[in-house]
């Protein structure tokens, strides 16, 4: 084959190859991304066996519905046939856990954490969750918790524990009484969800491997090189 034949099969081949390549490597983003919610729902899940996050619509540890692990998502930027300017943001995707995620990965200054120390509102106390306040089933919203009057909550008054001085809302059950929430001024936490973490680990373990199988699976739809794998 003369050789300008060459040049212009290789010319074509290299276009391709750049039409493919960038595409290729969003495929790799995704990868990695799912390894991450994979990593951080097996973190989220040797966490809540612990007692370290609540994984319920609800604070505190009651049961476990999964909604925070559930709520974990990557998506990767850029996408599309350039290959500058690509990433994988990622974080909770649902609002209602939103939040909560923010604080538990960047948690409070009391703790050493970035953001403020949580304080309520418009009362003197927070009301957390104890494991009598779960005993129904259920979650708890926040138009159940004291001190509004309502079904599940009904008949219950505030006692100070005498050796220690904490404040608990109890409730009577017949044979004695239920702690359904302890009373505090402000709640300190640590940072310890591990998002980044879990992703610096993602990447620093598996990037390189996703960007290689990235490359020769684009060059062996251009070229009919080797294909690679995955991430």
């Amino acid at each position: 084959m003369p050789a300008k034949s060459n040049a212009k099969l290789f010319e074509a081949q290299l276009q391709k190859f750049r039409g493919i390549i960038g595409e290729e490597i969003d495929i790799g983003l995704a990868q990695l991304g799912k390894r991450w919610e994979r990593n951080m729902a097996k973190r989220l899940a040797a966490n809540s066996t612990e007692g370290g996050f609540r994984k319920s619509g609800s604070q505190g540890t009651g049961t476990k519905t999964g909604r925070l692990a559930n709520s974990m998502k990557s998506i990767p930027f850029g996408e599309g046939p350039q290959i500058e300017g690509k990433g994988i943001a990622f974080g909770s995707r649902t609002p209602g856990e939103f939040n909560y995620a923010r604080i538990q990965e960047l948690g409070t200054v009391g703790k050493g954490g970035k953001l403020p120390d949580i304080k309520p509102r418009k009362s003197k106390f927070l009301a957390i969750p104890l494991p009598d306040a779960y005993k129904y089933g259920g979650g708890i919203s926040a138009s159940q918790a004291p001190p509004t009057n309502s079904d599940k909550f009904k008949d219950t008054f505030v006692q100070r524990n005498p050796r220690s001085g904490k404040l608990f809302i109890l409730q009577p059950n017949g044979d004695g009484f239920d702690f359904l929430f302890l009373l505090v001024r402000s709640v300190s936490l640590a940072p310890r969800l591990g998002m980044v973490d879990t992703m610096r680990d993602v990447l620093k373990n598996h990037r390189r491997k996703a960007l290689v199988s990235a490359f020769e699976r684009a060059a062996g739809k251009a070229f009919g090189a080797t294909k690679g794998g995955g991430a």
